[in-house]
């Protein structure tokens, strides 16, 4: 199943956008919109650097893609 736009519009308005690691409502380091690891498999870490929003909108389509599949 291939989610449409109006579907990305809602989880991205939903997660809002963070630019830097926060933790999530689940305890879990996350950044961009609600990502918990990065395309490499490596998970966020409160410490890591901040990101761009093209690198947030990448790592949300990672995300997309597992979930997808």
């Amino acid at each position: 199943m291939k989610i449409d736009k109006k579907g990305i519009e809602l989880i991205t308005k939903w997660e809002g956008l963070k630019l830097k690691p926060y933790l999530c409502s689940a305890k879990v380091p996350t950044i961009g919109y609600g990502s918990t690891f990065y395309e490499n498999g490596v998970k966020v870490k409160l410490t890591d650097s901040g990101i761009t929003k093209e690198r947030a909108n990448q790592l949300f389509q990672n995300t997309l893609k597992t979930y997808e599949n």
